[in-house]
């Protein structure tokens, strides 16, 4: 069974377009895929927590379950998603309006 990726008709009609197919990639990464599985496992329980009985209600709460989850540190790293993303530490929408010693004091 051929993949989408290695089908005939998709390699065949890539010249047409300009490009070449150097090396076939798979859409499979087993490392990543224990990862995702444990971070999908952490999400999906948080959200759960925070819905309660409102289970119809959960697309309004993924942003929040989403902020949560980026900003708490990690036992193994020490710092949060956000801050090995970014370089820094996220500023909280309280402190835009009320600035923290933190932030009147950020040094890029």
């Amino acid at each position: 069974m051929e993949s989408s990726l290695t089908a005939d008709r998709f390699a065949n009609g890539v010249p047409n377009y300009g490009f070449e197919i150097i090396i076939y990639s798979t859409p499979i990464h087993p490392p990543a895929n224990g990862q995702v599985e444990a971070t999908n496992k952490t999400f999906l329980k948080t959200l759960k927590k925070k819905l309660g009985k409102k289970m119809g209600a959960w697309a309004d709460y993924v942003p929040e379950v989403l902020w949560a989850y980026r900003m708490t540190t990690r036992t193994l790293t020490g710092a949060t998603p956000f801050a090995l993303t970014f370089g820094s530490e996220a500023v909280i929408p309280v402190e835009v309006r009320s600035p923290s010693f933190r932030v009147s004091h950020y040094n890029p």
